[in-house]
């Protein structure tokens, strides 16, 4: 692939499932077999928190191979106003996603990085085409066949990885800033507090 831009639909270079369905509400077992992946763990800036990652029970012949997560899997949140991808960045071990999420897998990463491919989505193109999309009045939903349609933009490979490298670092950024800022809003509060003393 040269310098110039080539496209491909998101279903001809990924593939695209539905995480694990639960039957009722998902029980918290501290011993549990299983981790999963809930809209909670997901943060602002769409990256993933694992800290809290709830752990569960789930009879082993319940869970296909294909519901356990790997590393430079894609989740992608197809409910609500706010359509985005999130990157599993590490090896996770025994771990799944809610239904909350479509599960996107690479079939090719010489063809596509998985950092790229979740910078992308994220983006306005895509995000314009996935609200154009979206179905339902109370809830807008993002159904599987209309998300595997969006056509992706595909640079070549080292452009690919200078873009999601200075996205990452711009991620990185506003991570500190956001620190530097309870840090002094925390200095100001005992500064101030320390004036009633005096």
């Amino acid at each position: 692939m040269n310098n110039s831009f080539e496209q491909a639909r998101l279903e001809d270079i990924t593939l695209i499932t539905l995480g694990y369905q639960f039957r009722e509400k998902i029980l918290p077992a501290p011993s549990g077999n299983v981790s999963v992946i809930q809209m909670s763990n997901i943060n602002d800036d769409y990256t993933l928190n694992t800290d809290n990652l709830t752990k569960t029970c789930i009879k082993e012949y319940e869970l296909k191979e294909e519901y356990y997560l790997l590393q430079d899997d894609i989740l992608f949140t197809p409910r609500g106003y706010k359509n985005f991808a999130t990157l599993i960045d590490r090896s996770l071990g025994k771990t799944i996603a809610a239904s909350h999420f479509y599960i996107i897998r690479i079939k090719d990463q010489k063809i596509i990085t998985p950092p790229y491919l979740v910078w992308y989505i994220n983006q306005k193109p895509a995000q314009e085409y996935l609200k154009s999309h979206a179905a339902g009045t109370n809830i807008p939903i993002i159904n599987r066949k209309l998300l595997g349609q969006l056509t992706i933009s595909i640079p070549a490979m080292e452009r690919q990885i200078k873009i999601a490298k200075i996205y990452n670092l711009s991620l990185r950024e506003n991570f500190l800033m956001k620190e530097i800022q309870k840090k002094r809003k925390l200095f100001i509060e005992t500064l101030l507090l320390k004036q009633l003393n005096a």
